[in-house]
């Protein structure tokens, strides 16, 4: 690096100074002032030519520059100077001060690279690069730097260079809000990825301040609030809101500090001082953020399990970034975006200046084929960047300009050779025209020889009743990448499914077949049927309404289940074609429906001809609970599990303490549960082994079930369905116990609940955090049969010494306090559909589903319904549960009752009433005895005319005013009285009103004179 300085002085005309209105000939030494150009800088940097002045006193003139290039180039300019190429630039300004030439010549040394190069903003401002900011997270250091940028809530900070998703290194975005904040000064920050061949395919990050929320007080400030809610949006569905209530203790925030300048009051400063930032894997499309403890998903925006459209992912992976101020203003620094390192931009970080710096990223060397009638995307509308459009028709000889195709978007209409150039200019006024590869357009996909095939033979089939597993169908052709979605066509009805997923066959003569549309990108698409042949030579047997395995109290009364036996080869299936022998134990012979007392373990089983097709287990329990410590009875209630020591109830809850016979403790539930509102509340001490708890909820159908797992169990929990990791957050809180042997000790406790009706999981504030779509093994969701579920815990890593606590599961609590008078608690309610109280009209009905009952810890459940109409009469009394149609004839409440009760109707007993509100609106006919005149004259005698109130169903209440328009006062008068009035206009308001607040009016205008 040199400075080399000359200066000539040379008699010349007198010249304006850039002042021209001084009235005066400056005085004193004239001068060149070179300072506004620094001796170093960057490539893609400006140098500030407008900014030097010749000076002559308080006069500025100004200069001309002529440049010379490392590379040997020169040229002249009176503009700022962008240089382009590392090395030595000399730089020789030339200004006329008051007659005189002077000149001036100066070195700069170009080495390196602007990050401010990099962007271009719109309400944004870069202040500076290579500020230093506090990062713990990933530097593993105190400390790293980056660009600061000033925004609001209007600001845009586009990221120039392509963003390969595939090749991103870590986090795709890092950044520093509120620098140097005092206050809240930037609230929300949005990063945007914008598929780069579909602008309207894009994933939008928020970040926002997660402030006064979960009762933390917004002048206390604690850690809480400080730190940031993370949601995602794409294609206009914003997902993750839902599933992360801002809550003080929900995992949430992240331990992103959103404030780390802020002045905190003393014991609220947060502990972490990580960057906020978040990380895309584009093979799987899930959002991952780091902590200095490993990696957490946000959200999967492809989770068929979810309720959202899933995402179909971007074209190629490659995407334009934007950061985007949503709410406030104040500075970030930001330190990483895509794979530049804002601290260290080098030449790496503009590797496509020449085909994707300066275009925005689009893919400009490798352009598709596009077909006549077919939308091509080009991106026209990109910051700094105008775009022209040049065509060569087959047959034709040269390229003609046809950029006005551009303005409803580019829908080739014949076919021919095509390019695009570019004219794009950099934040420094660099300008430099770039032109795409040329591509072709055909008249067909046929004669680009790109058609939509596929090699599948077509052949599909599957045995009735079992899970047909939709395939996956290879198909090429198109242009660009092909995006394929699928469908069954079950008798006539299409359903969108995906590769993998299994559809019940059920019914015999079932039309199935696999609909399969794929689609390029130029929307080119074709459409494949296969049909599915169906096997119908099965056998199936199964019993109805009930599981294969049962547990009831010593002294219950137990009903032989009725059976499905039917060959479905034949040509009668409407109902049973075999029959089943039913025995207890070897001899004993059954028959469906006979009633049996259990006094211990036992076995039914059904045989044809001979052969055993199917078996109830029967398992006997104590019918008393008691809680002495060391002694009590409650592990009796589940049978004898394997690797259970002992079972003990305290405040907490009930304590299962294990012995270390085996790795994974199964505790199944003993009875059906209800599946409406199905809570589930558990823990492990604190520092546990146990890396694991799964749920299973089993249907009565066989290779039906639900599988919930929590695993990493501490603080933040990961919930699976499935076998699928979800984002979803159960309530985890923090306490100690306080009784018994594990007084003192530290647990974590997880709570959230199951509704197979609303197929939802929510948390303990009955919050939705996600649906439930599919059982396990890959059928669409459709409820439990009966509402019921068997339940199954299985606590994995179960060492010796280690325990599992058990509060609360449906509405049962495993206290203490709630075993020491036996079982208090009624059993629970589950609906087969939605049912709650209202207000409704005459002549509408209501469907009443189906009600069932289950209880926590007895086999033998009863329930009741009655249907009572407003007059007192029954549609239904004390009747078995069924479905049914309430239809509204009458006005008044209608009533909708259960009463259920456990230990076969002889235990907890409790009516559960629904209202039905069926309201009279028809207000009351009002009719008079004769007319008034319009003018009387004053001290004339009125009578009030006689009238009649009726109603279509109750009473009314007849009142007559008199009011006075000039006073405005309402006189209360009756039928028959006589009125002398005096001049002035009145009013004559007939009221009626009956017994259900429905009114009439008549009013009659008067004139007195």
């Amino acid at each position: 690096m040199c400075l080399i300085v000359a200066v000539a002085l040379v008699s010349c005309t007198p010249t304006t100074p850039d002042s021209p209105s001084q009235p005066e000939q400056p005085v004193g030494e004239k001068s060149l002032d070179d300072s506004a150009i620094s001796e170093t800088a960057k490539v893609y940097s400006s140098l500030a030519i407008t900014s030097c002045k010749g000076k002559w006193g308080s006069a500025a003139y100004a200069v001309e520059a002529e440049i010379t290039t490392p590379s040997g180039k020169t040229e002249t300019t009176k503009s700022n100077y962008v240089v382009t190429e590392e090395g030595v630039y000399n730089v020789k300004l030339t200004a006329n001060v008051g007659g005189e030439m002077l000149t001036k010549t100066k070195s700069v040394s170009v080495g390196g690279y602007s990050a401010q190069a990099l962007f271009s903003a719109s309400n944004a401002t870069i202040v500076a690069e290579n500020i230093s900011v506090a990062d713990k997270l990933r530097t593993g250091t105190a400390n790293t730097s980056g660009m600061q940028v000033s925004i609001n809530q209007s600001s845009t900070l586009n990221y120039k260079p392509v963003v390969d998703l595939n090749e991103v290194r870590g986090n795709l975005i890092e950044f520093v809000p509120n620098y140097l904040a005092k206050s809240r000064d930037i609230r929300a920050v949005k990063l945007v990825l914008t598929d780069a061949y579909d602008s309207a395919n894009k994933l939008e990050v928020l970040f926002q301040l997660n402030t006064g929320v979960g009762g933390v007080p917004d002048n206390k400030l604690g850690q809480g609030e400080s730190q940031a809610f993370i949601s995602v949006t794409f294609n206009g569905v914003t997902t993750a809101k839902g599933n992360y209530p801002g809550l003080y203790d929900v995992v949430v925030c992240f331990n992103q500090n959103f404030l780390p300048y802020f002045p905190f009051h003393d014991g609220f400063r947060p502990q972490s001082n990580d960057a906020v930032q978040v990380r895309f894997d584009n093979a799987t499309n899930k959002f991952y953020t780091g902590l200095s403890d490993g990696d957490y998903m946000l959200m999967d925006v492809s989770d068929p399990t979810d309720e959202y459209v899933d995402f179909k992912g971007f074209t190629t992976g490659e995407v334009y970034l934007s950061v985007q101020g949503v709410t406030g203003s104040g500075d970030i620094v930001l330190t990483k975006l895509g794979n530049t390192v804002l601290s260290n931009v080098d030449k790496d970080d503009y590797k496509n200046a020449n085909n994707g710096f300066l275009t925005g990223g689009f893919d400009i060397n490798n352009m598709l084929v596009g077909f006549v009638g077919h939308p091509y995307y080009i991106p026209t509308d990109m910051s700094g960047v105008t775009a022209k459009l040049f065509c060569k028709g087959e047959g034709e000889t040269k390229f003609v300009d046809v950029s006005d195709k551009f303005a409803y978007g580019f829908v080739p209409d014949k076919a021919g050779e095509y390019y695009v150039r570019y004219q794009v200019t950099n934040n420094y006024g660099y300008k430099t025209n770039i032109d795409t590869a040329h591509f072709q357009v055909y008249a067909t996909p046929k004669d680009a020889g790109l058609e939509i095939k596929t090699t599948f033979d077509g052949k599909l089939s599957a045995k009735l009743f079992d899970l047909f597993a939709v395939p996956e169908i290879p198909v090429v052709g198109g242009s660009g990448k092909l995006s394929v979605d699928y469908f069954v066509v079950v008798d006539g009805v299409e359903t969108a499914v995906r590769p993998g997923q299994r559809i019940p066959v059920q019914n015999k003569g079932q039309t199935v077949a696999v609909k399969v549309v794929a689609t390029d990108q130029m929307s080119y698409s074709k459409e494949f049927v296969f049909p599915v042949a169906i096997d119908n030579n099965v056998t199936r047997f199964e019993l109805v309404g009930c599981y294969d395995e049962i547990t009831v109290m010593y002294g219950d009364e137990i009903t032989v289940p009725a059976y499905t036996a039917i060959d479905y080869s034949q040509d009668n299936v409407s109902a049973n074609n075999l029959t089943l022998d039913i025995l207890q134990g070897k001899s004993k012979q059954l028959n469906v429906g006979d009633k049996i007392t259990v006094y211990g373990e036992m076995t039914i089983v059904y045989l044809l001809e001979g052969e055993q097709k199917l078996a109830l287990d029967v398992h006997c329990v104590p019918e008393t609970i008691d809680t002495v410590e060391g002694g009590n009875t409650i592990d009796k209630q589940f049978g004898n599990v394997a690797g259970l020591g002992s079972a003990t109830a305290y405040d907490e809850g009930t304590f299962f303490a294990f012995d270390g016979s085996v790795d994974s403790v199964v505790l199944p539930m003993p009875y059906t549960l209800s599946t409406s509102n199905l809570k589930f509340s558990f823990g492990v001490l604190d520092s546990s082994a146990i890396n694991g708890v799964v749920i299973t909820l089993a249907d009565k159908r066989q290779g039906y079930e639900l599988s919930i797992k929590l695993t990493d169990l501490a603080a933040k929990p990961v919930l699976w369905l499935n076998g699928n990791e979800t984002t979803w957050q159960v309530t985890t809180v923090k306490q100690t116990a306080t009784s018994g042997k594990y007084a003192g000790k530290s647990y974590y406790l997880y709570t959230f609940i199951f509704d197979g009706g609303l197929k939802t999981v929510q948390n303990a504030y009955e919050m939705t955090v996600g649906n439930v779509d599919a059982w396990s093994n890959g059928v669409a969701f459709d409820g439990f049969d009966m509402c019921g579920a068997k339940v199954t815990f299985t606590i994995v890593n179960a060492k010796g010494g280690e325990v599992f606590l058990l509060n609360n599961v449906s509405n049962q609590t495993f206290t203490k306090s709630a075993f020491e008078f036996g079982d208090r608690v009624v059993p629970a309610l589950a609906f087969d559909g939605a049912i709650s109280s209202g207000i409704v009209d005459i002549g509408t009905s209501v469907f009443v589903p189906k009600a069932y009952v289950y209880d926590v810890l007895s086999y033998s459940s009863t329930i009741k319904m009655s249907v009572i109409t407003p007059s007192g009469a029954y549609i239904y009394r004390n009747v078995a549960s069924r479905a049914c149609t309430v239809d509204f004839t009458e006005y008044g409440r209608y009533r909708v009752s259960y009463t259920i009760a456990d230990n076969g109707g002889k235990g907890q007993s409790r009516t559960y009433t629904y209202i039905f509100d069926c309201l009279d609106k028809e207000p009351p006919q009002i009719i008079l005895d004769g007319d008034y005149d319009k003018e009387y004259k004053a001290g004339k005698t009125i009578t009030v005319i006689g009238a009649q109130a009726t109603d279509n169903t109750s009473d009314v209440t007849l009142t007559v005013l008199l009011y006075n328009q000039s006073t405005m006062v309402y006189t209360p008068t009756k039928i028959g009285d006589n009125l002398k009035l005096a001049a002035g206009k009145y009013t004559i308001v007939y009221y009626a009103t009956d017994e259900n607040g429905n009114f009439a009016t008549q009013k009659f205008d008067i004139t007195v004179k």
